[in-house]
């Protein structure tokens, strides 16, 4: 998820607690610990949360700081993938929380079949709405879900076809 194409790497803030999941929750259930099990699962989602919100907002208002000196083209997808921050990070964490406990489909579902279907449902719902004008909300989304990151960075994309009424794809 953190790569070099992304500008907020998310992986700084959760502070090692989804895979410090995989090591504790195992031990403290040999042990018997049921409530620094409990403790755990509960704390662990809310700090990732909470830091997440925090890091985003910050990120957001320092946007909206030096917006004049920004194009808005660039403005609009880095808000919504601050906004997902924290949907992102509470994801990581359950999927830390999933495999301590073997729940690899748990584990792996929300990344790579429910992010896409809703991803596609907003697009799809822009789409059917007739609103080609936030064409670049729909790029942000695409964006910030990590579905690709080097959209846009050439300025050719497929979007760029339909738009232009083309027959099909560009000649290579």
């Amino acid at each position: 998820m953190s790569g070099p194409g992304s500008c907020c790497s998310e992986a700084w803030f959760r502070f090692g607690l989804c895979t410090a999941a995989q090591r504790f929750i195992p031990e403290y259930q040999t042990q018997g610990d049921f409530a620094r099990v409990r403790g755990y699962i509960f704390a662990s989602r809310w700090l990732v949360v909470a830091i997440a919100t925090a890091v985003g907002g910050i990120t957001i208002a320092v946007l909206f700081a030096f917006q004049k000196y920004l194009d808005n083209h660039y403005v609009v997808p880095l808000v919504l993938m601050c906004a997902c921050l924290p949907m992102h990070a509470l994801s990581a964490a359950q999927d830390g929380i999933s495999r301590s406990y073997n729940w690899i489909d748990m584990a792996l579902a929300p990344g790579y079949i429910v992010r896409p279907l809703v991803i596609l449902a907003f697009m799809a719902g822009f789409h059917f709405a007739g609103m080609p004008k936030y064409r670049t909300l729909c790029d942000g989304l695409d964006r910030v879900c990590l579905l690709d990151r080097h959209r846009g960075a050439t300025g050719d994309d497929e979007f760029s076809l339909a738009r232009e009424g083309s027959g099909g794809p560009a000649e290579v």
